[in-house]
């Protein structure tokens, strides 16, 4: 009889999917193959082929009535292939078809020990092998008379029995067969193991420094042109920082470099100053020329354009530049005009605006390699070719005394020239008693420095910043506002300038040298898009005042308060100051640090 044939004549009551003819047609020719290539037959006999249908059928009954709901056929088959085989190959060790047909009927009158001694064979196959030799690989002695040969038969003879130990054949799925499908990998079933090797990225940070951002106030040993930027400071500090700083800090530096830096085109000394300190310059070397008339004539100016580069030095770091002098190999970067721009570029400004330096065509720049382990500072300082600092005159001024403009004569003791003084001649001039003026007095505010300044240190429209102006005595109203006003943190617009012509005068400018010691604000007024009653009666329609003191009265007292200080009560004592806000330096640098890449170590499944 055909195989296929008898296996098609059974009936097989299995669940759906796992009863099928087809699927009882697969396991049998699987089997089939499996035990004729271990027992070395081209093909099972047939009294071991009818057995082999028995069992296969037993098995796939017995699977498939306690199968859970839902279990996969692969389970299931697999369970069939494994008890089919060990069974089969217990019935050959047995004897197989030399039983005959009468193995069941001996077996069945067999006594219960002759039943057990032969299950106690069957299975102390495994169990009395012999152990495993481990071979001795250590050089012979010459006292060991051991022979080689000898060993080697022994370790085959132990192999030989090893082999014939019968193990349970392996399920081999394979990918021809329809029903045998290998499960599909997922990635969180994968454990990706950590590499050797770390991916890292490189991170740009670019930094803004202002030369502002320092305790002006009591540093006196750096300039717009000369300072220090620190790293890592504390964020919670509310402290003004001596130098300029940053909260952030950086680690494994791989690179510094230079962006630009923005200036300002203010006139620059010839000849370095030997005096750094707050009150003004003690020397300062101007251009003077002598015009028609004859007069002397101060207004030209040497700005940084009158040099071919500016130099910019950091102690901290070396370049990639190298020059013919000490000066160049010391430099960092040099610089050179990129585009620059003025606000007023009427005759009457004495700002000329700011220009934008930067390494054109060059990258001035310091690599590490390896990295640099972390950037604590950098000493920034700019300077001319000849390797002196661009400007050594402190951009910092002491206040000596604050005057109102209706005040001005009687704290001079003369008659002052200023048209600053008094308001404009429309609304009309006040008497030099403050008693009898007029609701459009003090529309200025003078302020008189300690020392004389240049006229390119401090001018039209520079912005300025007070810092620590005080008023001893009774702190009434009038000085809370006054005081208020003067120390807000967004300065003053200057609106001119005036010097000493005598101990008694005071003229608007400065002298035949270009120098003044007196710097004209504007006074407090009120907004007339509050109320249109703050604007003045008349035909020109001119602000009101916002008195100190929210009135013409208390702002009089207090007025005659301030020129009428003694050394005790005035300003002097209490340190205050003031700095150009136009006259800053602004350095960009790029730091670039290396960092770990997390990105390459994200396993796919959580993206």
């Amino acid at each position: 009889m055909n195989r296929n044939q008898l296996g098609n004549s059974q009936s097989v009551q299995q669940p759906a999917e796992f009863k099928t003819q087809q699927n009882f047609i697969t396991l049998m020719n699987y089997i089939r193959k499996t035990l004729a290539e271990k027992e070395g037959m081209s093909e099972l006999p047939a009294t071991a082929d009818k057995r082999l249908i028995s069992v296969l059928q037993h098995y796939m009954r017995e699977v498939g009535d306690k199968a859970n709901p839902g279990e996969k056929v692969q389970n299931l088959n697999r369970t069939v292939l494994r008890e089919t085989l060990s069974s089969m190959d217990s019935w050959f060790r047995r004897g197989g078809e030399n039983n005959g047909a009468n193995a069941d009927t001996q077996r069945l009158y067999s006594n219960v020990g002759t039943q057990m001694a032969s299950l106690q064979q069957e299975r102390g196959l495994n169990q009395n092998a012999p152990p495993t030799v481990t071979p001795n690989f250590r050089a012979a002695l010459e006292e060991d008379e051991i022979d080689p040969l000898a060993l080697f038969a022994k370790a085959k003879e132990q192999r030989e029995r090893e082999g014939m130990v019968v193990k349970k054949p392996e399920i081999v799925l394979r990918d021809d067969s329809p029903e045998y499908k290998i499960p599909q990998v997922l990635a969180q079933d994968v454990i990706i193991r950590q590499p050797d090797v770390m991916k890292y990225k490189e991170v740009e940070y670019n930094i803004f420094v202002n030369s502002s951002d320092r305790d002006w106030i009591n540093n006196f040993n750096e300039n717009r042109y000369n300072f220090t930027v620190k790293f890592n400071r504390p964020s919670t500090s509310h402290d003004p920082s001596f130098t300029p700083s940053l909260t952030i800090g950086f680690k494994n530096v791989q690179r510094v470099e230079t962006v630009k830096v923005i200036m300002s085109l203010e006139s620059l000394p010839i000849k370095s100053n030997t005096q750094l300190n707050q009150g003004g310059s003690r020397e300062c070397d101007t251009i003077v020329q002598v015009g028609a008339g004859p007069v002397y004539a101060s207004s030209p100016s040497v700005s940084a354009y009158a040099y071919q580069y500016i130099a910019m030095r950091i102690a901290e770091l070396n370049t990639n530049g190298f020059g013919t002098n000490t000066r160049l190999d010391n430099s960092f970067a040099v610089l050179h005009k990129d585009t620059d721009w003025q606000s007023d570029s009427s005759t009457a400004a004495a700002n000329k605006g700011y220009v934008s330096m930067s390494p054109k065509y060059l990258k001035c720049q310091k690599i590490y390699s390896p990295t640099l382990g972390s950037l604590d500072r950098l000493s920034i300082r700019l300077e001319r070719p000849d390797g002196q600092l661009l400007s050594d005159t402190s951009d910092v001024l002491t206040i000596q005394q604050f005057v109102l403009g209706g005040n001005m004569d009687i704290f001079t003791g003369g008659t002052n020239t200023s048209l600053y003084k008094n308001p404009p001649g429309s609304i009309g001039q006040l008497n030099t008693t403050p008693a009898s003026a007029t609701q459009t007095q003090n529309e200025y505010i003078f302020i008189q420095t300690t020392g004389y300044f240049s006229k390119w240190q401090i001018n039209y429209p520079d912005r300025i910043v007070i810092k620590n102006a005080a008023v001893s005595g009774t702190q009434t109203g009038a000085v809370t506002d006054f005081l208020n006003f003067i120390n807000r943190e967004q300065g003053h617009a200057v609106v001119g300038l005036a010097y000493n012509i005598s101990s008694g005068v005071v003229a608007d400018g400065q002298n035949t040298n270009g120098f003044s010691n007196w710097i004209i604000i504007r006074s407090e007024f009120n907004d007339p898009q509050v109320n249109s009653s703050y604007f003045y009666s008349g035909g020109a329609q001119y602000l009101s005042r916002n008195y100190f003191g929210n009135s013409s009265a208390n702002e009089l007292t207090f007025g005659s308060t301030l020129y009428n200080a003694s050394s005790s009560q005035i300003t002097l004592n209490s340190g205050a100051s003031l700095i150009n806000m136009n006259h800053q330096t602004h350095v960009v640098l790029r730091v670039v640090c290396r960092e770990m890449d997390s990105a390459s170590s994200i396993r796919p499944d959580n993206t």
